[in-house]
């Protein structure tokens, strides 16, 4: 069974070859030997939180994990207000950011605005 936990400093290493150059919060998708399936969270850039997800496609396959996956984002994020470029390569990528809170804004952007929400 896949869990979905807090990404620890060695899941990013482990999933990714290497530390980002900026400081994240992030979920992870573990396998039962402990094998990173996917990385998701936020990031903080140039004043903005920006939502990011890389998964494997095992992980992608799975959709009960998947949703699992986009309760705890949503919890991470629920006082956030957060930006996203979509990736067209990731065919469903745009229901999976409606699904995360996000919505189309122009030109595959797509945001949320928690704080507007009254």
């Amino acid at each position: 069974m896949i869990s979905i936990t807090p990404a620890t400093r060695d899941d990013v290493v482990r999933f990714y070859g290497g530390l980002p150059g900026h400081s994240i919060r992030a979920l992870v998708a573990l396998d039962d030997d402990g094998e990173v399936l996917a990385v998701g969270g936020i990031a903080f850039s140039q004043g903005y939180w920006v939502a990011f997800y890389d998964a494997t496609e095992a992980f992608r396959a799975d959709r009960r994990a998947l949703v699992r996956a986009l309760r705890a984002f949503r919890l991470l994020t629920e006082d956030k207000d957060l930006v996203a470029e979509i990736d067209d390569t990731f065919d469903g990528a745009d229901v999976l950011l409606r699904h995360a809170g996000l919505e189309h804004s122009h030109e595959g952007i797509y945001r949320s605005c928690r704080s507007c929400r009254t």
